[in-house]
């Protein structure tokens, strides 16, 4: 019994041990401690300075103060700039003062945590001990700050020489860059605009030093051709007598146009004639001046502002003077006449305007809009063939004396579109395509303009010319 037993609690200890582990010996096994391991890298971010990515960082002191924020979940060992060990701060964050070498200077930070991870920043710093930019010098055109400088050219060729002691490494005009030959010199062509183009030119060196000067362009159009001296004749009758009823707005309506011309237009020498100064005589004397006194370089506006009658039996249109008291054609002017008197004025180009009824007899035929292009050489061909032109306010029809502001509808858009215009040229033209639609759709009357037959056209405009403070050639 008692060798029983033995067996049983020997065979007991062993079958114990062999389910906790046992060598084939029968000795116990340790059980084996379990660690957790921190294998991810410490994370570096630049805090001071910051640095653009796509530009980088210039700076132009000598020394650069560089702080680090270094995030590790384990702990932080070291960190190094340049294998310089950094100083510790508050939250995270490392310090360092680094001196620096003119040009690029490199810097490499390591991170390494407890557990012997390493992280890596690289970065770089350029220093640059020369803070000035490059002198640039420009030889053509000749420029000055604050002067504005006139061009008459399309295209401006700009010439120049920029220096700098470390090297220029780009020069650019209005975004442009210009090639820089081994010298310094320069050349680049710049698209003007007519009126004012800033001329920017921004020179960097190879310290990225940079420097910008500005210069106004103004531009006006090229010359196309001498103008001579711009003349107009004004007629304007209200007080109309006998068989002619007065009129309310045809010599205000002359005085507005001879104001508005004398002004903000180019004319030389205006002749003006109201009420009974407007006879049938002093129309015919001042007529006949024209074709006498004009040369062929001078230019001709005549308007007339007053009742105009059309005779149908003789299938002819008049102007009616202020001393036509009757209906007799014998105290009118006609239009064959006033055609005559305009085939003999010896302009280059004359332009009609008139506001009276059955104005439009002056020409038959179909008015369709001008063509016009904003272009130098459609100023140049257009002022370069002669023109004999009328603009009326209707064709054979009456027309009204009533209309907006003191005048008639068509004098008033006449007015205001005159007025309206900014460019320094203005063609007869320009002036239809502009009032013909406002006038139409706001009267019973539809302006007219075409050229006036056998009195010499050869397919010119007339070219209002904005007044400046000397007198100016076409250009």
């Amino acid at each position: 019994m008692r060798l029983f037993f033995y067996f049983i609690i020997c065979f007991t200890i062993q079958v114990s041990a062999q389910i906790k582990g046992t060598t084939p010996a029968g000795r116990l096994i340790p059980k084996k401690e379990i660690k957790t391991v921190d294998v991810d890298k410490p994370e570096i971010r630049l805090i001071e300075p910051f640095i653009n990515t796509a530009t980088g960082l210039t700076v132009r002191e000598a020394f650069q103060s560089i702080i680090l924020e270094v995030i590790d979940k384990s702990g932080i060992a070291s960190v190094k700039v340049n294998n310089e060990e950094a100083s510790m701060l508050e939250n995270q964050k490392y310090f360092i003062n680094a001196s620096l070498r003119d040009g690029i200077n490199p810097f490499v930070v390591i991170a390494v945590d407890i557990y012997g991870n390493i992280g890596r920043l690289d970065f770089s710093i350029n220093y640059s001990s020369d803070s000035e930019p490059p002198f640039v010098n420009i030889v053509e055109p000749t420029v000055s700050r604050g002067v504005k400088i006139v061009s008459k050219k399309e295209v401006l060729t700009v010439k120049g020489n920029a220096y700098d002691e470390s090297g220029v490494k780009s020069l650019t005009v209005n975004g442009r860059r210009a090639n820089i030959e081994p010298n310094g010199n320069f050349t680049i062509d710049i698209n003007l605009i007519v009126g004012d183009n800033p001329l920017i030119v921004r020179a960097v060196d190879n310290k990225d030093n940079t420097g910008i000067d500005t210069f106004i362009i103004n531009r006006k159009l090229e010359d196309l051709i001498t103008v001579g001296n711009y003349y107009a004749l004004i007629i304007g009758i209200d007080n109309y007598k006998g068989s002619w009823t007065k009129l309310r707005n045809a010599v205000n309506d002359a005085k507005a146009v001879e104001k508005l011309i004398s002004t903000e237009y180019q004319f030389d020498k205006i002749i003006s004639m109201y009420n009974e100064d407007a006879t049938r005589s002093n129309i015919i004397t001042q007529l006949e001046w024209l074709t006498t006194n004009i040369k062929k370089e001078d230019n001709v506006l005549i308007f007339y502002s007053g009742h105009g009658e059309f005779k149908q039996n003789l299938n002819k249109g008049y102007w009616v003077p202020v001393d036509a008291t009757t209906t007799s054609t014998a105290g009118y002017i006609s239009n064959s006449d006033i055609q005559t008197f305009l085939n003999g004025i010896n302009s280059k180009h004359t332009l009609l305007i008139s506001d009276a009824c059955f104005s439009g007899d002056i020409f038959r035929g179909r008015t369709e809009e001008t063509p016009f292009e904003d272009s130098e050489r459609y100023y140049k061909e257009v002022y370069r063939k002669p023109s004999r032109y009328a603009l009326t306010s209707g064709g054979v029809e009456p027309v009204t004396d009533g209309g907006r502001d003191g005048h008639s509808v068509f004098t008033y858009y006449l007015l205001n579109k005159l007025k309206d215009n900014t460019s320094k040229y203005f063609t007869a033209g320009q002036l239809f395509n502009e009032l013909h639609i406002p006038v139409t759709n706001n009267s019973e009357q539809s302006p007219v303009y075409q050229p006036i037959k056998n009195t010499g056209d050869e397919g010119g405009q007339f070219i209002f010319i904005k007044r400046n403070n000397s007198k100016d050639s076409l250009e």
